[in-house]
């Protein structure tokens, strides 16, 4: 379950029932919990959307965003600009013993508008212990948004971790041999990387996006844009079959003309080795 105070994401695992959603929004009152997690560094800040187990690890996932702008009086670069700490427990609610995991954000000019630029995140906790294990970061220009997370262990023991969403700009995957992929949006003209967000200062145009990962590294087995849109598009929603194939479901709206938008509902399957569309529903 996640629950955001101020600008930090708190994670935690309750050990009894939980709260109604209701009793955050009434009290300062935390129920029961075993363990919680949370950003420690005012540089880089995480809106969390959505969460997966697999095994013993805990994956959460959202929009990840340096605070740091190079246009700013007294900017300075920083190679840790988003961390993590935990656990911190009934036993030890200070967290003297707790563990910390930094990742480096791109800090980007605020000209197009303070909401203009988000990378796609997800943080890996021990959800045993509360510990952070790792950051995983897909860079891009413009406003990358996750909405969808599936994990699973296949019959052939591959771990794979799912994620998708929306992008403007551009978004990357990088992958175990040192290479990656970057996938563009297609409103964007050639391959110039950034397509201005409706957040931003100028309106711009989202294409969906699919990334498929290493559950125990990040590494990008393979990232695809799906679907594309002239207006509006998103896969929200993820899930993993048992050979590592990927379903996605979302939708895609597109201009007919100046005053009329079509959008259509749609169910894909991604094939496991490279994304590619094994067959496709639109409703």
């Amino acid at each position: 379950m996640t629950k955001t105070i101020g600008l930090f994401p708190l994670l935690f695992l309750a050990a009894n029932a939980l709260f109604p959603s209701d009793t955050f929004q009434q009290t300062c009152e935390l129920p029961e919990f075993e363990w919680a997690a949370y950003g420690t560094r005012l540089t880089g800040r995480m809106y969390t959307r959505r969460a997966a187990l697999l095994g013993d690890s805990l994956y959460a996932a959202g929009y990840l965003k340096s605070t740091n702008a190079p246009n700013k009086e007294g900017f300075v670069d920083i190679d840790d600009d988003f961390g993590v700490t935990g656990p911190y427990t009934r036993a030890d609610p200070t967290g003297a013993s707790a563990f910390s995991i930094t990742s480096d954000l791109v800090s980007y000019t605020t000209e197009f508008g303070s909401f203009a630029q988000y990378e796609v995140g997800v943080v890996k906790i021990d959800r045993l212990t509360g510990r952070p294990q790792d950051v995983y970061v897909y860079y891009g220009e413009g406003q990358d948004e996750t909405s969808g997370l599936a994990a699973k262990e296949t019959t052939s023991g591959r771990k794979v971790l799912a994620m998708s969403g929306h992008f403007v700009g551009s978004l990357r995957g990088d992958h175990s041999d040192g290479t990656s992929t970057t996938i563009y949006n297609s409103n964007a003209e050639g391959t110039e990387d950034y397509v201005l967000h409706p957040n931003a200062v100028k309106n711009g145009f989202d294409d969906g996006f699919v990334i498929s990962a290493n559950a125990d590294t990040g590494d990008a087995n393979w990232i695809v844009r799906y679907p594309s849109s002239t207006k509006d598009a998103e896969t929200v929603g993820v899930d993993i079959d048992g050979d590592g194939n990927i379903y996605g479901s979302g939708y895609a709206c597109n201009s007919a003309d100046e005053d009329e938008v079509i959008c259509d509902g749609f169910v894909a399957k991604f094939a496991a080795d490279d994304g590619s569309i094994i067959w496709e529903k639109s409703f």
